[in-house]
C-alpha cells in the first residue's frame, strides 16, 4: 500500500477515493468565498476552489499514507 501511494500506482489510488468535497459535499463555491471573506464574484475565486481542492487531496493523501505506515508497524 505505502509502495503504491509512493509510486502513484493506480491500482493502489483507485482503491482509496478521497471523500467527496465541493458541491458534491454540500460545499459550493459560495461557501469558500465566505469562509475565505471574500465576495463570490471575486476573481480570484477560481484559483481559490482549486487551491483549496488540490490542499484537501493532497492531505487526505498525506493522512492516508500516514495511518498506513503505521498500521504497517
Amino acid at each position: 500500500m505505502l509502495r503504491g501511494i509512493d509510486d502513484g500506482d493506480p491500482a493502489v489510488l483507485d482503491v482509496i477515493e478521497p471523500p467527496a468535497i465541493g458541491p458534491g459535499a454540500g460545499y459550493t463555491k459560495e461557501d469558500l468565498a465566505r469562509d475565505l471573506g471574500i465576495e463570490p464574484v471575486d476573481r480570484a475565486l477560481p484559483r481559490a476552489v482549486s487551491a483549496y481542492a488540490d490542499a484537501f487531496t493532497g492531505s487526505f493523501w498525506q493522512e492516508t499514507e500516514r495511518a498506513a505506515g503505521e498500521h504497517a508497524g
